[in-house]
């Protein structure tokens, strides 16, 4: 990571209308009523108050405009006489000063960060010996209280219109070298057209660097356990970064489609699995996997690349969420929020909603988790296919179609990745190096020894699949609608072929059962014989229960096509060799067990 120029983090409490988050010590508030600024504003009632300042709703009497606004106001150190903020222990004087000098700072730097997703500073002023400013009111309702107030985790397509909203603005706050750090479903905010509001700006703290070195600070992180990472647990400001709060997103995501307890950082680096209903898409899943990985250097750096991660803009899959218009706490039943008719937000009973999305369960999977990198297995219902082909552009090879049954087995939702190989061997061989690419340069022989290490480490009996078992898997099981390549007739959505390298797994399109790249990106060592010197036999007519291949060949078979490949390489039934030794920068893996 590159430290450049002045870091700031600071904290800042915007005002949005949430009674549930509403903590007030009237004692040390402003009365209701109090007029500011030789009554331009007026208080019409107080909102919250916290270790460092107080908020309240008041009137712009000049235009007879509601606003909201923060007063300075540290609640272990300040006291009020009649209005007068004065400090309970004079030697902390500087103390106190620094830190309005800070409140202050932190209004100018707010008010030169314009996104429609961060709530818009209006005014600062000094008045009754501390500082205030004014912000745009937003009647909204934090992530936190839609959790509490439905009592059932959002939907993927609810999530997806926020999620996305907070990289953007995430993309501005970072550009300025500001790093949130305390995202979680409290701090996000969505009003009622379904805008989100990212409020509360981290720990209050100021970093700068010279040469690159991080200068110290004498203060600790403010930091909420499960949405912190381990540089910001262990305090290490060196490591902080836009992946820093990423890893709170991704924490947050994972409480809003699963209201699950969050793993901590140190469970998630020592093994412990993140654990998804299956209602989770299986890219989803990899998102949030990714973004939560403990150690920084191996989330996504930067929003952008989780937006590409994602591609595309908002889809008419995605809902549109706003807050009820009526008070939600008038309901009487369990109410979810649907965006159908042009992204106009209506609100559906949840036994209906049960009752629309019943039958819509994914595919079952299991997330395994080994030296902190995490890999999926897609099972895959046993079944009966016909394996071959004998379409025009089909080789004698792959010839005559015939009957398999095969029983039920579970298939790498991704080739193997250049980290989890990392991971297990201790060393990376693949020539073109990225640890989301699959791995490469690596024989039939190196991947024995992979799956053996492999095996050890999580007491498993991973494998590589047999030709039918990936031809079956390929095809989408039992759910296959018979395209061409693994998921699609078009080649351009599902596989990599003539680009010129290896890509990251799972960024095209997933097939009928949610597995990625079986088209493209590396061919895929299996287990089977070739049966001859010069490639694959051809297959017997007969009907074949989970065959093994032939008995007897010095080659073995690899299958699925690559970056390196044309379109008709990438076929389902394509089937080429070569000796168990051979390493190119074009030929991967992919696990079964």
């Amino acid at each position: 990571m590159a430290n450049m120029g002045k870091v700031v983090i600071f904290v800042a409490t915007f005002l949005i209308m949430d009674d549930s988050t509403v903590h007030i010590n009237s004692q040390s508030m402003l009365p209701v009523g109090t007029l500011l600024q030789g009554g331009k504003y007026r208080i019409e009632r107080h909102l919250a108050s916290g270790g460092f300042g107080n908020t309240y709703v008041v009137t712009n009497t000049y235009f007879d405009e509601t606003c909201a606004m923060k007063e300075f106001f540290m609640k272990d150190l300040n006291l009020r006489a009649q209005n007068e903020v004065t400090i309970s222990m004079p030697d902390k004087r500087p103390f106190f000063e620094a830190h309005l000098h800070k409140f202050i700072k932190e209004a100018y730097r707010l008010r030169k960060l314009h996104n429609e997703h961060l709530v818009s500073v209006l005014d600062l002023f000094e008045e009754n010996g501390t500082a205030y400013y004014l912000m745009d009111f937003i009647v909204g309702e934090s992530l936190k209280a839609r959790l509490n107030r439905q009592g059932y985790p959002m939907t993927e397509a609810e999530v997806m219109p926020i999620l996305r909203q907070a990289l953007d603005v995430l993309e501005v706050v970072h550009r300025e070298q500001i790093w949130h750090l305390d995202i979680k479903p409290d701090n996000m905010m969505v009003d009622r057209s379904g805008r989100l509001y990212l409020i509360d700006f981290g720990a209050s703290k100021q970093l700068h660097t010279i040469d690159g070195r991080t200068l110290p600070t004498s203060s600790a992180f403010a930091l909420t356990p499960g949405y912190a990472p381990l540089e910001q647990m262990e305090q290490n400001l060196r490591f902080c970064g836009p992946w820093t709060d990423l890893y709170a997103l991704g924490a947050t995501l994972y409480k809003l489609l699963t209201l699950q307890a969050i793993p901590t950082p140190q469970e998630l680096l020592y093994g412990t699995q993140l654990t998804f209903p299956p209602t989770v898409s299986s890219k989803m899943q990899q998102l949030i996997t990714w973004m939560m990985k403990p150690l920084y250097n191996q989330r996504p750096q930067s929003a952008a690349e989780v937006r590409a991660f994602l591609g595309g803009n908002t889809t008419n899959d995605e809902t549109i969420v706003g807050i009820p218009a009526d008070d939600p706490k008038e309901e009487t039943r369990p109410m979810l929020d649907m965006a159908e008719d042009g992204k106009e937000t209506v609100y559906v009973p949840f036994d209906q909603y049960l009752r629309k999305h019943s039958s819509t369960l994914e595919h079952q999977s299991e997330t395994i988790m080994v030296k902190g990198v995490s890999f999926k297995m897609i099972r895959v219902e046993g079944g009966t296919f016909w394996m071959g082909s004998d379409e025009e552009d089909a080789y004698d090879n792959e010839k005559p179609v015939h009957q398999v049954t095969l029983d039920t087995f579970s298939i790498g939702e991704t080739e193997v990745t250049q980290e989890l190989w990392q991971a297990v061997m201790g060393s990376n061989p693949s020539y073109f190096k990225a640890p989301r690419c699959p791995v490469e340069m690596v024989s039939w022989e190196n991947c024995q020894t992979f799956i053996r290490k492999l095996n050890s480490l999580t007491g498993r009996s991973f494998r590589l699949p047999t030709e039918a078992e990936w031809e079956y898997a390929a095809r989408g099981g039992n759910k296959s609608k018979g395209y061409k390549y693994s998921g699609s007739n078009d080649i351009d959505d599902v596989a990599w072929y003539y680009h010129g390298s290896t890509h990251d797994v799972a960024t095209m399109s997933a097939n009928e059962l949610g597995i990625y790249d079986m088209s493209g990106n590396v061919w895929e060592w299996v287990q089977d014989r070739a049966g001859s010197w010069k490639g694959p036999k051809k297959y017997d007519s007969v009907l074949q229960v989970n065959p093994q291949g032939p008995s007897s060949g010095s080659h073995r078979v690899f299958r699925g096509g690559s970056w390196h490949s044309s379109a008709g390489s990438c076929r389902v039934s394509i089937r080429y060799n070569d000796t168990p030794s051979s390493r190119f920068n074009y030929l991967g893996l992919r696990l079964v067990f």
